[in-house]
């Protein structure tokens, strides 16, 4: 079994240590696409945690969903991702000039 030394900071007799904002533990992502279903009630059972809240932190990563589920991450987590994909450019089978001459 490997060992880990942490280094500790001594700063100097008055001298006041910088107050830095502390980094979470721990980084939950939950990825979404038109999964609002699901978000009401795997987000707030995430928030429930015995976990404290500066300890990690919920980011949610939504693929352009159409349901409400970017909306309802807002009020879970800390962060809200949102992708968004425009459509418009990619040649999709169907879409546009027909393939075959039309009879």
């Amino acid at each position: 079994m490997s060992q880990v030394s942490v280094a500790q900071l001594e700063v100097p007799v008055g001298v006041e240590a910088p107050d830095l904002p502390r980094k979470p533990e721990l980084s939950v992502i939950v990825p979404v696409h038109n999964g609002q279903h699901y978000l009401t009630a795997s987000l707030p059972a995430l928030r429930a945690s015995d976990l404290p809240p500066d300890r990690w932190e919920l980011i949610v990563v939504d693929d352009s969903s159409s349901d409400g589920s970017a909306e309802l991450a807002t009020r879970y987590a800390d962060k809200v991702v949102a992708l968004e994909h425009d459509l418009t450019d990619l040649p999709l089978p169907g879409i546009g000039e027909p393939m075959w001459p039309v009879v």
